[in-house]
């Protein structure tokens, strides 16, 4: 598949940014769909997300800079260059979360109910953003022969990493590896769904939000096992770090307040 969508006023258009821009549409369907249903301020949501794209993009450029210091270092213009590629989405996750905590307490909402209001929103931006993946060929993971393997022309690939070995179909060199970007799209729709459902029984405020740091704390964990892009530091993979962090300190917080309600109930 090609990487351009079309191209506007002589300026390239790639998937990629399309699918992008598209989540981000669709996530902000669903958080206003929420937040109407829930019967709170639609306008101050408005004023977030649009805070909250600006900040999202600059958290996922600065987080993989960050991580990939040594390759930025060598041009430092290279850091303005994001039509080349480059966004971490743990970057906007963080960036946005912490945004989030300043705009509630500016206007003195919910924290909790905020963040219960804004993970299926988030969670449609992940699945279809994605799919940007496919079409710039990255994000996927080493070689596999699964149900779901994808197989991918050896020669569109700028650099195949060493531990994916290409092999040759019909004369032509191939990859065929873990998709893991569809892993990922794959489980968010699915717990989407759960969520969608779940929410309407939830027992405490802030409770959608943490459940949706573990799952895909989780998910992420093992899929970055599999990647072959991964970003380090001092040779540790990063976001799977991260990932494992966000996972126990879901499971501490959840647990908790399971443990709190449980006591309170037999009062």
């Amino acid at each position: 598949m090609p990487r351009v969508a079309f191209n506007l006023l002589g300026i390239d258009i790639y998937y990629y940014s399309a699918f992008l821009c598209f989540g981000i549409l669709m996530g902000m369907i669903f958080v206003l769909d929420g937040v109407q249903k829930s019967r709170q301020n639609k306008n101050l949501y408005l004023d977030f997300i649009f805070l909250a794209i600006i900040f999202g993009v600059l958290g996922a450029r600065i987080y993989f800079v960050i991580f990939s210091w040594r390759y930025y270092s060598q041009d430092l213009l290279k850091i303005f260059a994001i039509r080349e590629g480059g966004l971490a989405i743990y970057g906007a996750i963080i960036s946005v979360f912490i945004l989030s905590i300043f705009f509630c307490k500016k206007f003195n909402l919910n924290q909790s109910l905020f963040f219960d209001t804004l993970v299926p929103g988030l969670l449609v931006g992940q699945i279809i953003g994605r799919w940007g993946n496919f079409f710039n060929r990255e994000a996927f993971g080493k070689n596999s022969n699964n149900l779901f393997a994808m197989r991918l022309l050896a020669s569109k690939i700028n650099n195949i990493p060493n531990s994916v070995m290409p092999t040759i179909i019909n004369e032509v060199k191939h990859i065929q590896v873990h998709p893991t970007f569809f892993y990922e799209s794959a489980l968010n729709f699915l717990f989407l769904i759960f969520i969608l459902f779940y929410k309407r029984f939830k027992k405490f405020s802030g409770e959608i939000f943490l459940l949706y740091l573990l799952f895909y704390g989780l998910i992420r964990f093992f899929i970055e096992n599999l990647r072959t892009d991964q970003l380090k530091f001092f040779n540790v993979p990063v976001s799977q770090v991260f990932s494992l962090i966000i996972f126990i300190t879901s499971i501490i917080f959840l647990v908790k307040k399971y443990l709190e309600d449980c006591f309170n109930a037999r009062k």
